[in-house]
């Protein structure tokens, strides 16, 4: 099965009905880099320290933490029914 990397941005709490669909990715590994940039682009990122924990986040959890826009990442299945 081909996967791909949905990456969805949302309020403070991802709540479902803020999440807008910001990108589709092959790469898991992009899709963090990408967040990364449009955090700092948009001054969320106060130096290292925090890019590391944000991408730490990324990484294990599928999405970031503690900010009032926040990020998810989620993995679907291409040519497979399933619920997003």
């Amino acid at each position: 099965m081909k996967r791909v990397f949905l990456v969805f941005e949302g309020d403070a709490w991802l709540s479902r009905n803020s999440l807008v669909l910001m990108g589709v990715y092959d790469d898991f590994t992009k899709a963090v880099q990408d967040v990364l940039e449009e955090m700092s682009l948009n001054l969320m990122l106060n130096g290292e320290e925090t890019a590391d924990s944000v991408a730490k986040a990324l990484v294990t959890d599928h999405q970031t933490y503690g900010f009032d826009t926040n990020y998810m990442i989620k993995t679907a299945n291409i040519n497979e029914w399933e619920e997003i």
